[in-house]
């Protein structure tokens, strides 16, 4: 972290004391100055690498900006539908639930769009045809392969699988 340090006139303090505005007793430092000191919370990015794309190969904050930043203009403005869609109900319920779990998913699609411009709507193209054909696009796997691999993981890991007692999962 940075510091950050500050050195005040002590006429200046006196004065905001006079209008009742600070504390009191304020400590006046050496040499008539009030040195404070504070840590930055924002680090120094590293140096970009110029062969990965922005965010060096990392999904965006879940920050509305930092995930539109990420978009085409055409999947921005689906993204700013849903953004107000979601920002209305929150406004009538009180409750940011709805607002976290938007950026949480636009996150992904950020991401993805980054490093692959046209995947969201490719995406919606292939769920498209799969639900008027009834058939899962090429190169799918079956929902019983699915957990075959997830379970590999999870014991490659040495997690508990899913059908595990205890493990919160299943």
């Amino acid at each position: 972290m940075d510091l950050l340090l500050t050195a005040v006139d002590v006429a200046d303090v006196v004065d905001v004391q006079a209008q009742g505005l600070g504390p009191a007793s304020a400590d006046l430092g050496c040499a008539g100055a009030i040195v404070t000191c504070m840590a930055s919370p924002v680090p120094h990015p590293a140096e970009p690498d110029p062969a990965e794309p922005a965010l060096g190969g990392r999904a965006p904050e879940g920050d509305p900006v930092a995930i539109r930043a990420c978009l085409t203009p055409d999947v921005a403005a689906v993204f700013d539908a849903e953004w107000e869609f979601v920002l209305d109900a929150a406004k009538q319920s009180k409750d940011l639930a709805g607002v976290r779990d938007l950026l949480a998913k636009w996150r992904h699609f950020a991401y993805r769009e980054l490093h692959e411009p046209g995947a969201y709507f490719r995406v919606l193209a292939a769920a498209a045809d799969a639900q008027r054909t009834g058939r899962a696009p090429a190169g799918s796997v079956s929902g019983a392969e699915m957990r075959a691999r997830i379970e590999a993981r999870l014991t490659e890991a040495g997690l508990p699988g899913p059908g595990a007692a205890g493990s919160g999962r299943g």
